[in-house]
């Protein structure tokens, strides 16, 4: 009997340290726990932990060097052109020319460029511009829709449609170039491309 009450007794103590240890270890973890900010990073949370700053109204903050966005066509002609067509403008404009412009409207602004419906077809004629009018509902040419548009159109046109697009495939470039960019590559197209 003193042997099973001895083993008892054993057990009793080995199980009330291990009840003890397990407390004393909580105890640390939770105190680490709390001062490491683990808990805080890692809470899940029904709300936002920050509200969004809010953006100021559209021009009711001036920025240096910008422009206004223009949404509608018509709004473009109240636009001044700031670059002038200085011989580097016109060569970064041609630069920019090439590598936004070219794989579409061709190295020489002819139509016949690399990419696109466009491309396979070469200038299109008047009689079949109807037929591709869901394709190129953004150009209005005379006998050809070339370059010669483009030369004859507005500082202010080009430069919206430049930015915005071309109504149809032309995607716009606004977010791929700055404005004075746009301007330089407005004055290399009215400069003639070659």
């Amino acid at each position: 009997m003193a042997d099973t009450s001895s083993k008892l007794y054993r057990n009793l103590i080995i199980l009330s340290i291990s009840i003890i240890m397990s407390f004393v270890v909580y105890g640390v973890y939770d105190a680490w726990y709390d001062c490491s900010g683990y808990r805080e990073i890692h809470q899940v949370s029904p709300w936002p932990q920050e509200q969004p700053y809010s953006e100021p109204a559209i021009g009711a903050v001036p920025t240096k060097e910008s422009l206004p966005e223009v949404s509608l066509r018509e709004n473009a002609n109240t636009m001044i052109n700031t670059e002038k067509s200085t011989e580097e403008n016109l060569k970064e404009g041609k630069e920019l020319y090439l590598d936004f412009c070219a794989a579409c409207h061709g190295k020489n602004g002819d139509g016949i460029g690399l990419m696109g419906t466009v491309a396979s077809l070469g200038k299109i004629s008047k009689t079949e511009k109807d037929d591709l009018s869901r394709y190129l509902s953004g150009f209005v040419g005379d006998d050809e829709i070339d370059i010669d548009y483009f030369r004859n159109s507005l500082d202010q046109q080009l430069f919206f449609t430049i930015g915005q697009g071309g109504g149809s495939i032309m995607p716009g470039f606004k977010d791929a170039m700055d404005p004075n960019e746009r301007w330089k590559l407005v004055n290399y197209i009215k400069s003639g491309v070659n």
